[in-house]
């Protein structure tokens, strides 16, 4: 709590600087400003990538994290609310996908911290019980993030040593 007042993950220490960020939004608005990179080109491009982040937060990330929550036995719900998630899931998905349809990247010509933030999101699509199949678009673009150089998925991002301690 000392060093993130939501008491919740992410945190961000920036020891240059003794900066403490918290939240995923503003962990990669920061990163992107202090990197130079993945903010999108422009003033339009930067913007879209900052609305897409909020449809995340509002429209994907929810469905995806409770049904996960679900389905690994750390959050209640019925069959009721399983579907319920799936339907919000599935419609977003459809909202991304028809976004897609044409486009490598969800903003401009480059990946941006839209792209990196939903894939972190979706990244966990499996374990929340998601198929991707009527997806053919966000499919396509989850390969594409997967081989860009230097990714590495959710799992293998966290120390093994830290999940053992959780």
């Amino acid at each position: 709590m000392a060093k993130q007042r939501f008491g919740q993950v992410p945190l961000l220490v920036d020891t240059s600087n003794g900066r403490n960020l918290a939240q995923s939004a503003a962990i990669l608005e920061y990163l992107a400003d202090t990197v130079g990179k993945f903010g999108g080109s422009s003033l339009d491009e930067r913007l879209q990538a900052r609305e897409w982040l909020y449809w995340d937060f509002d429209r994907l990330a929810p469905s995806i994290y409770r049904s996960r929550g679900i389905r690994l036995g750390f959050r209640k719900g019925g069959p009721d609310v399983v579907e319920m998630y799936a339907g919000d899931c599935a419609a977003a998905l459809a909202v991304l996908d028809r976004h897609l349809a044409g486009r490598t990247w969800i903003v401009g010509e480059g990946v941006t911290i839209a792209d990196i933030d939903i894939y972190g999101v979706l990244g966990f699509a499996g374990e929340a019980g998601v198929d991707m199949a009527p997806f053919p678009q966000v499919a396509a673009w989850m390969q594409r993030m997967e081989a860009l150089p230097g990714f590495r998925g959710p799992h293998d991002l966290l120390p093994q040593e830290s999940v053992v301690a959780a």
